[in-house]
């Protein structure tokens, strides 16, 4: 295997247009205002962290945090675990892309009347420590145009990583096994690690691949991780099963498929 294999795989999220059509924030932001809940967070950071939460459902003013999501919830205890798995899914996307570092702490969860009077604040303390993931890296593409001003290169940059934030946080709300890839593909993924992540994807989209490549596409990728003879001891089978696969991937070629799929994949659990 060439010595690139042991490198950290990385893939791109493109931004995809219209990534907030749909989202009112001023009718949001009226709609959360009269919350029986709302969570006090801190050590707050990063700069599209208001826009990320946005694109999901929740309304940060300064260091309150509000969701049609909490409104469903009866106690507040399950609030504050409700806020820092949420926490817990902005650092995944902060340990993703570089570009994105965010993320933010609970801290206490105020209850509210139906006239907006506060009633009560409660503070929660966890035993178990955050769960730190793995640092994969991808960052959303962006088209500078050469006589732009810094200013405005650096609009159009925030706004390529506002709008790939939203992907991702809509993905990993929607669908744990993106965490589940995101751990696998983390640090120096190798065969086994891309084949898990073939399998996962597969069996997410209910062994139906065709909108992520071709089936001859598909059978080189699982024929080369299966062939000791393309992948000596780093194959899934230490034994031959049958004839040798006649035009395997190399290592390169294999990331290059398989961060393709993954791409497409969180494009579309984002959009469902």
């Amino acid at each position: 295997m060439p010595a690139s294999a042991g490198a950290t795989l990385r893939f791109v999220v493109m931004p995809m247009p219209g990534i907030f059509a749909g989202v009112k924030f001023g009718s949001m932001c009226d709609s959360l205002s009269s919350m029986r809940w709302k969570v006090k967070i801190r050590d707050v950071h990063g700069d599209v962290l208001v826009e990320t939460l946005a694109a999901v459902g929740y309304l940060l003013e300064g260091d309150m945090l509000s969701g049609e999501q909490f409104a469903q919830i009866e106690t507040w205890g399950e609030v504050a675990d409700a806020a820092r798995e949420l926490s817990h899914r902005v650092s995944v996307l902060s340990r993703h892309d570089a570009s994105l570092r965010m993320g933010f702490s609970v801290d206490k969860v105020f209850e509210y009347d139906s006239e907006g009077n506060e009633i009560g604040a409660h503070t929660k303390v966890w035993v178990s420590g955050r769960i730190v993931l793995p640092s994969i890296t991808a960052s959303g593409a962006v088209s500078v145009i050469s006589d732009l001003s810094p200013e405005q290169k650096a609009e159009m940059e925030r706004k390529a990583r506002i709008e790939t934030a939203a992907i991702l946080m809509r993905a990993v709300m929607r669908n744990d096994r993106v965490i589940s890839v995101m751990r696998l593909l983390g640090g120096q993924p190798g065969s086994l690690e891309l084949g898990h992540v073939h399998d996962i994807i597969q069996d997410d989209m209910n062994g139906d691949l065709s909108q992520f490549g071709s089936t001859n596409a598909f059978s080189r990728f699982t024929g080369t991780l299966n062939s000791p003879a393309a992948l000596g001891f780093k194959a899934r089978h230490a034994i031959p099963r049958g004839d040798p696969i006649a035009d395997p991937m190399d290592w390169d070629e294999m990331v290059r498929f398989i961060t393709n799929v993954v791409e497409k994949w969180i494009r579309e659990v984002a959009n469902k």
